[in-house]
């Protein structure tokens, strides 16, 4: 059987209703300004959206120059 994890941290580092969510994250790359050249690389914070949200809209609008992904992370579960 398949275990889903639960929101851990809804309501505090970004919002418990889906609906507002979803707004919050469209707002975000919509205020994007396009780039015209890649980067070499990209690092993408994943701090709350309030914090991070503006920053890693912007990183994953970025044309790619490497489209190999290398991702780095904690043990969250």
């Amino acid at each position: 059987m398949k275990r889903i994890r639960q929101p851990a941290v809804a309501g505090s580092f970004y919002p418990d209703n889906p609906d507002i969510l979803k707004a919050m994250i469209a707002d975000y790359l919509l205020k994007v300004s396009p780039v015209d050249k890649a980067p070499p690389a990209i690092i993408v914070p994943h701090a709350g959206y309030i914090y991070s949200g503006a920053i890693a809209a912007c990183a994953l609008l970025m044309p790619v120059c490497n489209p190999n992904v290398a991702v780095s992370s904690g043990y969250y579960y």
